[in-house]
């Protein structure tokens, strides 16, 4: 909009436009329709084309429905003026033209701009001489008191637009199209030396904080994981895929049991280790969500609703003495906030006057209300005061690969990612998630898959059940490296393949290939051996679906 307002200028000079109508309406008042009465006020006056007399402009539309007499200086317009009233009467229907239509062509513009209290559209007509359609239009600063807008432009319908003030709100994404932009800022194409990751299964956190510490460890790149067993001798895995879902879930694991939360297993706060700042783990360890999440799909799925609001840079819930993870400091504030009048609390304070001076929440009370205060403070300051410098720490790691910049911007939708129990695997979506490999119809082979996929579903629902050794994740684990199926899906279509009889030798265990996720079924005549070879292939190969 231009400094001054719309004006009858501006609209005529810059859309091009010969007619229009537009309505108008103040910016604090609705503006009335009614006959302006004679007070002795000069009345903005609007000549009539028919008649050629002057007329008040807020009786103009009763008079236009009145006036019959011809207009005799008609004929001095040329055809293609007297064309184009023609089409502006057709094209606008009667109840379109009212006393607040305007004529971009009236010579009298100049009263009508007087006239105008006030005038704003949402959308600039410009956008119109350049892509010749006006999508939206909004009159004046109520939208529950204006009717739907039509405009009329020579030589087309009536184009009825939005309701006035009619606002499009940015609609929130989907939490897969959120991913894939994360997904898409990894290069996977190229794994730089520095990138490689030398794994001991027993020290995972350890060979990580090595790795990601490194000066030219770069998150934006594959990463290139080994698995080293205890002789130091690798597992001999190539990485396409596999041993990283695999290191990424120990990863993640080894994350969430670190000495850096505290709390509940699902709703984990930060804890304050000064070491960890000093050596600034909090910023590693928050690399390593990301990684995890971004290059994985590996969900951090601990966070309590208070860490997850300070990751978010929202408000964070009322403090609870539940959420003291020192016992002996929250039963002192405990005795304190249970105390009956005020000579008791101040009893109960001095009893906890060493803890409490150390969190510089040690006063003198007159009052119960102030012994509330102080213990709100008290463990306000101990569960999140005194972990600030770790938390930016922690902060500046989860800016790796965009993804607090997407938390904050995306909070409710991804909040479902960090925050609540996951939900457990089922029979159904890994029933669901392979694909199964057939022979030719009607050959020996096909016969004895067939008899394979019912044991393998059927005993996908035993393990539901219970009735197994093994779980659900045990299985996916075996087949893929992960434990849970991550939320864009793997990069490859999992497939169920069938080990069969070669030259006499027959395998019995389970395979798997843990890269393009296939899983490889023996071939077995009874149900009871095929589920404990099942069962015994798995439990002995933990990894890498190797019998």
């Amino acid at each position: 909009m231009p400094p001054a307002g719309y004006s009858i200028d501006f609209l005529r000079n810059v859309s091009g436009l010969k007619r229009a109508v537009a309505f108008i309406t103040p910016l604090q008042q609705m503006l009335s329709l009614s006959p302006v009465k004679d007070d002795g006020h000069d009345v903005v006056m609007e000549k009539c084309k028919t008649c050629q007399k002057d007329i008040p402009l807020v009786e103009l539309q009763q008079h236009l429905t009145i006036c019959k007499k011809p207009n005799k200086e008609s004929t001095n317009f040329t055809d293609e003026s007297s064309d184009a009233d023609g089409t502006m009467e057709e094209a606008c229907p009667p109840e379109v033209l009212s006393p607040d239509h305007i004529d971009l062509d009236s010579d009298d513009s100049d009263d009508a701009e007087n006239g105008m209290l006030s005038l704003a559209i949402q959308q600039s007509l410009e956008e119109r001489q350049m892509n010749e359609s006006l999508d939206t239009a909004v009159l004046g600063s109520s939208a529950s008191s204006l009717s739907p807008v039509v405009v009329c432009i020579d030589n087309e319908p009536p184009l009825l637009l939005q309701e006035p003030f009619q606002q499009i709100e940015d609609v929130e994404p989907e939490l897969n199209t959120v991913l894939r932009l994360l997904s898409s800022e990894v290069d996977r194409a190229e794994s730089p030396f520095a990138n490689c990751i030398n794994v001991v299964r027993d020290s995972v956190m350890e060979c990580s904080l090595r790795a990601f510490g490194r000066r030219r460890f770069d998150p934006t790149k594959k990463i290139n994981v080994v698995f080293v067993d205890n002789a130091s001798v690798g597992e001999g895995s190539i990485d396409d895929g596999g041993p990283t879902r695999e290191y990424l879930r120990l990863l993640m694991k080894e994350v969430h049991n670190s000495r850096l939360f505290v709390g509940p297993d699902t709703a984990r706060n930060l804890a304050l280790v000064s070491h960890a700042i000093q050596t600034e783990e909090y910023h590693r360890v928050g690399q390593m969500i990301a990684v995890c999440l971004v290059h994985g799909g590996v969900l951090p799925k601990f966070f309590s609703d208070r860490l997850y609001a300070q990751v978010c840079g929202q408000p964070t819930p009322p403090v609870s003495l539940q959420e003291i993870d020192d016992w002996e400091f929250k039963e002192k504030l405990q005795k304190i906030k249970d105390t009956k009048s005020v000579e008791e609390a101040r009893e109960a304070i001095q009893e906890a006057s060493d803890s409490l001076s150390l969190l510089g929440a040690l006063c003198h009370v007159s009052s119960l209300d102030e012994r509330d205060e102080l213990v709100n403070s008290a463990s306000g300051f101990y569960i999140e005061g005194r972990v600030q410098a770790g938390l930016q720490q922690f902060l500046a790691g989860l800016e790796t690969l965009g993804l607090l910049k997407a938390l904050r911007k995306h909070p409710l939708l991804m909040k479902t990612l960090f925050v609540g129990q996951e939900k457990p695997l089922e029979a159904s979506e890994l029933t669901a998630l392979f694909e199964p490999m057939l022979s030719s119809e009607g050959s020996n082979k096909r016969r004895d898959e067939n008899r394979s996929i019912a044991f393998w579903r059927d005993w996908l629902l035993d393990v539901e059940d219970g009735n197994s050794t093994v779980s659900l994740e045990q299985i996916l684990i075996f087949a893929s490296g992960a434990s849970r199926i991550p939320p864009l899906g793997f990069p490859f279509d999992p497939t169920l393949e069938f080990l069969h009889t070669s030259e006499g030798t027959q395998k019995i265990f389970p395979e798997a290939n843990t890269c393009l996720v296939v899983v490889r079924l023996p071939i077995h005549p009874t149900y009871e051996k095929f589920k404990h070879m099942m069962e015994s292939g798995i439990v002995q190969s933990p990894t890498f679906g190797l019998p």
